[in-house]
């Protein structure tokens, strides 16, 4: 893969679920080549966990009855940055990840800004 991604995880509740009620969803955002030009498009999958009461284990899977892949949000992408920032408001540098230097403070994440910076499908300076 090329690009940065960004994999989001909030959880949900259903109470009338009775092998799953407590639902976690994962929502990714990602860029990927766009089909016969140089450009990027960004790219949003939401997956659910699958694990029932009885199981020890689970599993990300896109076939709930909400969840897509690689549903595109927006094309001409020049480049996408993701900028973490702690409770306080100040910004966590590395973005923390489990395998680098801040992976203490990954559960420290209270908002992420999305940068994106994109190209005009427009030509520019038509004229002289």
């Amino acid at each position: 893969m090329c690009c940065d991604r960004i994999h989001i995880v909030y959880g949900d509740f259903n109470q009338n679920d009775k092998d799953q009620p407590y639902k976690r969803y994962r929502l990714t955002y990602f860029a990927d080549k766009e089909p016969g030009n140089d450009f990027y498009s960004v790219y949003k999958t939401k997956e659910s966990w699958i694990q029932k009461n009885d199981e020890s284990t689970g599993s990300w899977s896109d076939k709930c009855s909400e969840c897509y892949v690689g549903e595109r949000i927006r094309d001409h992408i020049v480049d996408m940055e993701f900028i973490a920032t702690d409770n306080k408001g100040k910004v966590i540098d590395p973005p923390p990840s489990p395998t680098n230097s801040n992976s203490d403070k990954l559960f420290s994440i209270r908002t992420v800004d999305v940068r994106l910076t994109f190209k005009s499908k427009q030509e520019f300076f038509k004229s002289k």
